[in-house]
């Protein structure tokens, strides 16, 4: 629901996934019942759950992996290009942007770390209830013992839908690890 007009930082655990060796992780947005329900995503971290680490991404492939391998730790906050990809079955993409939305009364006005940020624009015809997915390539957990995510993600308008982050070890079936 609308979370007001601020970014909020939010961490969830991975650990029941330590060891694995690739996971995927999604966003799915579905919009609500109006134009003034933008959803936003900025500055993901996946990492080993110890405060003020500074990860970087260092992209590796493997053949046995569902998708190109990503190291942990890993950052994005979209500065260069949608590192993470629009996701089928969607209605609708997610967009990258700086700025704000074009919608008056929801969505950011601004990034919360550097100058661009993805988000779902809720107006027609984007609502009601369609789905916008956010998909990541792979994460290396193998290494790892507690990892987590960290994300921000901003949540402003009247006709808020929602938002899950879920996770997958085989791109087929989808845990869902946090919802809004």
């Amino acid at each position: 629901g609308n979370q007001g007009d601020q970014w909020i930082s939010t961490f969830v655990s991975l650990s029941s996934y330590a060891g694995v060796g690739s996971l995927a992780l999604r966003f799915y947005g579905v919009s609500g019942t109006g134009f003034t329900g933008d959803i936003a995503i900025d500055d993901i971290q996946v990492s080993e759950a110890i405060p003020h680490e500074s990860p970087t991404e260092t992209p590796t492939t493997s053949p046995t992996s569902i998708c190109s391998l990503l190291s942990v730790p890993y950052s994005t906050s979209f500065e260069t290009t949608l590192e993470w990809r629009n996701d089928a079955p969607s209605d609708f993409d997610w967009e990258r942007s700086s700025g704000g939305t074009p919608s008056t009364g929801t969505g950011p006005l601004s990034a919360i770390d550097g100058n661009f940020y993805v988000y779902m624009e809720a107006s027609s015809p984007n609502y009601p209830n369609k789905t916008a997915i956010l998909k990541s390539d792979c994460f290396d957990l193998s290494s790892t013992s507690s990892p987590e995510i960290r994300f921000q993600y901003h949540t402003f308008g009247t006709d808020i839908g929602s938002i899950a982050l879920e996770a997958s070890a085989d791109d087929a079936t989808w845990t869902e690890l946090w919802s809004l």
